[in-house]
């Protein structure tokens, strides 16, 4: 049972006096309330807990792609304010202030920060509504995410501030200005102080690829810990699987303790809706159960007849109420003993299954079957043990549960599903499977009517989409990365014209000059993986709860990634390489 409510002098309190009065029901109702307890939490966490570490995430990846847009605008306006060393010498010359140039430098990358923030946030309005349908929906509130005005003024301010603090980098430039080496010419300027510039365009180079390194590691262990995820075995077979729940209303289905477990009205609308479903065309079989297997269900404590002393420290196990038919109809596999059976009815003698994971935490070294376990003031009989169901999630151990009659453990609550397996698409049975619920009650609500591959999918929809923008994120930093390195270098060849033309007056091949230029390429990004990969090392380990049998420290994401920036390396260095290949040496000799 859950309760909400508002604690007045913190939790810690709170949970002291519901303790104490747990404790009181316990000490007033011995049969009914034993270990019972209450446990308080907050609710923001109860909501947004299992969420929290996912969206964190996310916004350490955003924060990451912008400091490497940042370090390539920075990389790019280095290079550009050397372009203009001759003409802010000129103005210089003329008379302008340092100040003025600054001012002019300033107000330039500004108009340009502002124009591309508008163009994000039109991007963001086309983008918005797709993301939003890709989102899981157990993202607490997705649907109402919206661009409203915070989130446009915080998209100006930081607009705002990357434009005034990367529009100083030309600024600093042009205070360090040589203006009479400027006005001789670009090339005497560059050999005064290019060295300089050189290191600087490299370094944030090696900064750009080390970040998206780290970007790339992350997005790259989600997906190996999702397609393992994808891997796993939940222990039933989804496929050709249509599940349609229900709830029976108490007017006509009454529960009457009196009479437990001999509630006539629900076994039959059960039988009647079996006899039904099986009879229709392109059935398999056909089973009702208290809850379908991505259902987590329902926790009891429980004793096993004559270990009553041993179950004070054993935790609650789940309770499965299912049909004969359901294992059959699921696939769940019998490990040995035998599987629940028409015979077992209301008034035959109380049997149930155990799944492998309570037969070893609760009979370890021998055989569960013939023992008796004892819950709802009843001993029941193990007639067999069944393979484990991952009905909490793929990512979580198979839980300790039992499988008991539905004819012996009928719901109190009205609460159902029926599962009917196809010899062909499932969705094709839907309005068949309705129709069947519908004539035996007519007045009886249908809901959840779907593939259970659709809600086996849907249950991993929340690490899909991690992946998904974390990939996407990743590619842009790969994209950025590869523009910084393409740039710093179709720079360095244009600076570097009459060299190369020199070179090869002197008898150097195309194919050294290309080498030349691929090679520092090539040094820039092993730089940025040398301090990329350590990085990324150390901040993976943060992304240790939302992974899935995938380490922090995987090998293969690791080689994976470092190949894979020294192919966008290769691929961003070739056009500049090629141009430098492409100098006329006699050109260049005429210019020395």
């Amino acid at each position: 049972m859950f309760q909400v409510g508002r604690v007045k002098d913190g939790l810690a309190l709170a949970q002291q006096e519901l303790s104490q009065v747990a404790a009181d029901l316990e000490w007033t109702y011995p049969r009914s309330n034993t270990d019972r307890g209450v446990f308080v939490e907050p609710l923001d966490e109860v909501v947004f807990g299992p969420v929290r570490p996912a969206l964190y995430t996310l916004l350490g990846a955003v924060g990451l792609v912008l400091l490497v847009a940042c370090v390539n605008i920075a990389s790019l306006l280095l290079a550009r304010g050397a372009a203009r060393l001759r003409e802010v010498g000129v103005r210089a010359a003329l008379g302008a202030s340092r100040w003025r140039v600054a001012r002019q430098f300033l107000i330039e990358n500004l108009v340009l920060a502002l124009v591309a923030a508008a163009a994000g946030v039109l991007m963001a309005f086309a983008g918005l509504r797709v993301l939003v349908a890709m989102a899981p929906a157990d993202i607490p509130r997705v649907a109402a995410v919206t661009l409203d005005v915070r989130v446009l003024g915080a998209t100006l301010a930081i607009s705002l501030i990357v434009g005034i603090v990367f529009g100083m980098v030309p600024t600093l430039q042009a205070w360090r200005l040589d203006v009479q080496g400027a006005l001789k010419g670009v090339g005497d300027a560059w050999a005064s102080s290019g060295r300089a510039h050189v290191r600087a365009r490299g370094a944030l180079v090696v900064a750009e690829v080390a970040l998206a390194v780290v970007l790339l590691v992350a997005g790259g262990l989600l997906l190996r810990s999702y397609l393992r995820l994808q891997g796993v075995d939940p222990g039933f077979r989804a496929g050709f699987l249509l599940k349609a729940e229900y709830q029976l209303p108490a007017s006509r289905y009454p529960v009457d303790f009196k009479k437990w477990p001999d509630f006539h009205e629900m076994h039959a609308f059960t039988q009647g809706v079996l006899r039904r479903t099986r009879g229709l065309p392109g059935v398999e079989s056909a089973a009702v159960a208290g809850e379908h297997p991505l259902d987590p269900g329902f926790t009891n404590s429980f004793v096993v007849v004559g270990r009553e002393a041993e179950a004070k420290t054993w935790p609650e196990i789940a309770v499965r109420r299912v049909s004969a038919g359901y294992f059959g109809t699921v696939g769940l596999a019998l490990v040995r003993g035998r599987l629940l059976e028409e015979r077992d009815g209301t008034r035959a003698a109380p049997v149930l299954l155990v799944n492998e994971t309570a037969a070893r935490r609760f009979f370890p070294g021998r055989d569960p079957v013939g023992s008796q376990i004892r819950f709802w003031g009843a001993a029941r009989t193990v007639v067999g043990v069944v393979a484990n169901e991952k009905f909490r999630g793929l990512s979580a151990a198979a839980p300790l549960a039992v499988y008991v009659p539905l004819a012996q453990a009928p719901s109190v609550t009205g609460a159902g599903v029926l599962l009917v397996r196809s010899t062909g698409d499932p969705t094709a049975l839907s309005a068949a499977v309705r129709r069947a619920i519908h004539d035996q009650d007519p007045g009886l609500a249908v809901f959840g009517v779907e593939p259970l591959s659709q809600t086996l999918s849907r249950s991993v929809s929340r690490p899909r989409f991690t992946v998904v923008l974390l990939g996407l994120f990743a590619v842009l930093g790969i994209l950025l990365a590869a523009i910084g390195i393409h740039g710093v270098l179709a720079y360095g060849v244009a600076q570097r014209r009459r060299e190369f033309g020199v070179r090869m007056a002197l008898g150097a091949s195309a194919d050294s000059v290309r080498a030349m230029v691929i090679r520092q390429g090539l040094s820039l990004t092993l730089m940025g993986l040398a301090v990329g990969i350590p990085t990324a090392v150390g901040v993976s380990r943060v992304l240790r709860s939302l992974l899935f049998d995938t380490g922090p420290a995987d090998p293969l994401t690791y080689g994976v990634v470092s190949i894979t920036f020294i192919a966008v390396a290769v691929i961003a260095s070739y056009a500049p390489a090629r141009r430098a290949t492409r100098v006329d040496p006699i050109l260049a000799l005429r210019a020395e």
